[in-house]
């Protein structure tokens, strides 16, 4: 029996990191990763803005807009994620709507939604679907870039995906922990996988150390030139992280000395 497709969402950080990571051809991460066997591909519209402003280098979008308009990633808005909710549901899509955003922005701050959306709170419960958008809209145009609006977003459509696909939702997120650590407040049936463990699967799915060490070193080209030259990683055991070095982390990974988390962090075996 063929097992059920799991849905993988991808966020901004984790597109921008896997497509500056290639190999000796310019292939790039992220194209390695939208071919895992097994997996759906989503994202949502906010990220499309988010890549768009930050102006990254190399430049994801020409990537993740031909992977959209190819069908190999399904790209939803807010006006989708409702109507997909009035499917399921049948009734009081808007305020599971609601109910979501809130979720989401809750994880990441307790004061974020009732500040930016206030319009929304205002409303009456039996609005409609348009005018809830509309609402929806107009808050979002006074909240400023690089408050993390594709984070939270990518929440909400976890939480759609969760609701049609139980147990079935993966996030390919930032490797910083905060962000995996509000999406297990969400929901801890999320499972999360992080650029670090990205190559720990990569090793479990029988890629060849010398194939993955070139998207590795170029990976490592940006950490470097950024300052960062350690991880952390999970003892086993004790619930303790600890600073090891990007190498050591590789090495680690080819010597079947690591885990994933559920979370998407890595673990010691022993």
């Amino acid at each position: 029996m063929k097992v059920p497709y799991k849905k993988a969402l991808l966020d901004t950080d984790f597109i921008f990191k896997a497509n500056l990571a290639h190999n000796r051809k310019h292939q790039s991460l992220i194209e390695r990763v939208s071919n895992f066997d097994g997996y759906e591909f989503y994202c949502h519209e906010k990220i499309i803005e988010e890549l768009s402003y930050h102006g990254f280098q190399p430049d994801p979008l020409p990537w993740l807009k031909s992977k959209i308009e190819c069908g190999d990633i399904r790209c939803l808005n807010d006006n989708d994620i409702l109507d997909e909710i009035e499917n399921e549901l049948h009734h009081n899509a808007v305020q599971s709507f609601f109910d979501m955003l809130k979720t989401s922005c809750d994880a990441t701050s307790v004061s974020f939604f009732d500040y930016y959306y206030a319009k929304l709170i205002a409303l009456p419960d039996n609005v409609d679907h348009n005018t809830f958008i509309a609402a929806l809209k107009v808050c979002e145009e006074a909240i400023q870039n690089g408050n993390s609006i594709g984070e939270k977003k990518t929440f909400v459509l976890a939480q759609l995906l969760q609701m049609k696909y139980p147990g079935r939702v993966v996030v390919f997120c930032s490797d910083d922990s905060r962000a995996r650590q509000n999406i297990a407040y969400i929901d801890s049936r999320f499972r999360c996988l992080s650029i670090p463990s990205v190559f720990q699967k990569l090793r479990n799915d029988g890629v060849e150390k010398s194939e993955a060490e070139e998207y590795f070193g170029s990976l490592c080209n940006f950490y470097n030139s950024h300052g960062q030259k350690t991880v952390k990683v999970w003892k086993k055991g004790p619930s303790e992280r600890i600073s090891i070095s990007l190498e050591e982390m590789f090495e680690g990974i080819y010597s079947d000395k690591f885990e994933i988390k559920g979370t998407g962090d890595l673990r010691y075996k022993e």
